[in-house]
């Protein structure tokens, strides 16, 4: 009798992994959506502090012409840098969405059109009563979204291009207005050293170490559920936007500290 309560009990553990928990998938699912949430918050507050730094900036530099000059070029030049990256990241989300919706393959062309009518569409992609995708548990397109059409690996190395480009950018500005600041080069070079050994949006190879994956998009997206690999790009975005944070602090900075 042991042993039959002994097989029972292997049997409803061993259903209880095939099928997993209702349960707890829903927990999970509604925990990555809260994650979801605070961090698309955080993310807009984020960019209006740094609009209110950009203006303090602007405040400063307006009585020297030939410093507002060149100086505003750069900082719009890092705006847009990040305004580019973070449309991509929409994009990628909205792919997602879309994907994990209708369950089938698109061509990013079609991804493209069918993110214009999802708001039109919004009983098919959304929850009535919780607001929430209705794909939510899907993982199969997901992965296809963000893996086999190869867009883990094109975001793989839009971070790279935008990290090298925010940083030239602002290797360029403090270059441009050392002259004006009257900055002694070592002074610069620290500078401009410190925030590329802090700046947030850079790729981190600790997946390697962590995981069996063959490339870090498989182990950021590969068989998650939509809110998981949402709660992913949503952290990147914040990565980006923390970035030009830090760039317009640190020259902000700078200008303060300027006796000019």
């Amino acid at each position: 009798m042991k042993l039959q309560n002994l097989f029972y009990s292997l049997f409803i553990i061993i259903l209880g992994i095939a099928c997993g928990s209702p349960t707890n998938s829903d927990e999970q699912i509604e925990k990555e959506y809260e994650k979801y949430n605070s961090l698309n918050e955080k993310n807009n507050s984020l960019h209006q502090e740094s609009k209110k730094t950009i203006n303090a900036i602007g405040v400063i530099i307006e009585n020297n012409p030939k410093l507002k000059s060149l100086a505003s070029i750069k900082i719009k030049s890092v705006q847009n840098t990040i305004q580019d990256f973070s449309n991509q990241i929409d994009f990628y989300k909205n792919g997602l969405l879309v994907a994990a919706t209708h369950k089938k393959e698109f061509s990013k062309k079609q991804i493209q059109e069918e993110i214009k009518l999802i708001d039109d569409k919004k009983d098919i992609y959304f929850n009535k009563e919780t607001g929430n995708p209705n794909a939510s548990k899907e993982k199969k397109w997901t992965t296809w979204w963000m893996i086999e059409q190869g867009n883990g690996d094109d975001l793989d190395i839009l971070i790279q291009k935008t990290n090298h480009k925010l940083l030239m950018n602002y290797e360029e500005l403090l270059i441009i207005s050392q002259k004006e600041l009257e900055m002694p080069s070592e002074d610069m070079k620290k500078h401009i050293d410190a925030v590329k050994n802090k700046i947030p949006l850079k790729m981190n190879m600790d997946w390697a170490e962590k995981s069996n994956k063959s490339s870090w998009a498989a182990y950021e997206f590969e068989k998650k559920y939509l809110p998981a690999c949402m709660v992913s790009l949503e952290k990147i975005k914040s990565d980006a936007l923390h970035s030009k944070a830090m760039i317009m602090n640190n020259f902000l900075e700078i200008l303060n500290n300027t006796k000019k």
